[in-house]
């Protein structure tokens, strides 16, 4: 089994030329630091700023997909197409994708069907499967994706069928990974802003979840480019979180059920005043269960290197004021309550002194 210690790219394993496509998002950066850290040859694909300067990620310059010779070089040869396709807006799982670059995929796809690779990783992603409640009903590849209101999810889908097309066409094999929450530090900020934070309101009946870490997902995508894996995998660990063991997670101590009007308001509250990161379509995913099952990516030798409730701690920061050690707590306590009583001796003085005047 590839574990944690076999998740990076090893620079012997066949094929160690890479093209990325799209890949400004914390998915692309990890790859692309998994890759340079075991030698592998990458080239990031993507677009130009408009003002002409040179784009970048993660120390890798971007080829412009409209300079069509330069894609073209980038491609021959390369054993290996990792296509993210990612614009960063309106991200919906933690990966940072957000909604597809379709022109850009499409361009690439283009070009790679004169000069095909030897193999095409595609992310994709595990909220498109039909929603549910109720209980852990884990999805296998073979249930039907429901692209929904998300149009991030949306767009996945779509993604899926593009190059599912292609595939058919250049008979070249096609890895699809479904990842479930992708965990990561940098990724905090986003989950505790998201639909996926940690809220004293929460859905009624709480839903289950699967959280996956980031390196995880990049131990995916090298597992599939070894074995020149086909078809679609879902990415996460074993088991999941029940709905009180996220509450219980999050040290939220004050937790109320809520019906979804009430959530829908809320979400739709947060995003208009621009305090959410997701538009209140997302609330649709968030209360209902997001459970896969991973075994056929098991089969092909991959194995997470951490549980649900570790990726989820990684996910989401503690809460501040659990987090405080007790000489903290005890020092904000003190100090809060000698505020209120100067607060409340000052006000005594005032009215005392207006007693007086009058």
């Amino acid at each position: 089994m590839v574990g944690a210690m076999d998740n990076a790219l090893d620079a012997s394993a066949p094929g160690s030329r890479v093209v990325l496509v799209g890949g400004e998002c914390v998915v692309g950066r990890a790859l692309l630091d998994s890759w340079q850290l075991a030698g592998v040859a990458a080239t990031v694909v993507g677009r130009a700023p408009a003002d002409g300067t040179e784009a970048e990620v993660a120390g890798h310059p971007v080829v412009d997909v409209n300079r069509r010779a330069a894609v073209a070089s980038a491609l021959s040869g390369a054993a290996e197409l990792v296509i993210l396709g990612a614009t960063g807006v309106r991200d919906a799982d933690g990966s940072g994708i957000g909604l597809l670059d379709e022109p850009l995929v499409a361009a690439v796809l283009a070009e790679a069907a004169r000069n095909p690779p030897g193999h095409v990783t595609v992310l994709s992603t595990a909220l498109a499967y039909e929603l549910a409640v109720g209980g852990p009903s884990l999805r296998t590849e073979n249930d039907p994706l429901v692209p929904g209101r998300v149009r991030a999810v949306a767009d996945r889908v779509r993604l899926e069928s593009l190059v599912a097309g292609w595939e058919a066409t250049t008979k070249v094999p096609v890895a699809v990974l479904r990842p479930v929450l992708v965990a990561s530090v940098e990724a905090r900020s986003w989950f505790g802003r998201s639909a996926w934070r940690n809220r004293r309101l929460c859905p009624s009946p709480r839903p289950v979840v699967q959280y996956v870490l980031l390196r995880d997902v990049v131990g995916a995508a090298e597992v599939v480019r070894r074995r020149r894996a086909a078809g679609a995998f879902n990415v996460a660990p074993d088991g999941w979180l029940e709905g009180a063991e996220t509450v219980e997670l999050a040290d939220r101590r004050f937790v109320v059920g809520a019906p979804p009007a009430v959530l829908a308001f809320v979400e739709w509250l947060r995003w208009w005043t621009w305090w959410s990161p997701t538009p209140p379509a997302l609330l649709d995913l968030a209360r209902h269960d997001v459970a896969v099952d991973s075994a056929r990516l098991r089969s092909e030798g991959w194995a997470s290197s951490h549980s649900n409730t570790e990726a989820f701690l990684v996910a989401h920061a503690p809460a501040w004021w659990p987090s405080l050690s007790a000489r903290r707590r005890q020092d904000l306590v003190l100090g809060g309550a000698l505020m209120t009583v100067a607060a409340a001796s000052a006000a005594a003085v005032v009215a005392l002194r207006r007693v007086r005047r009058s």
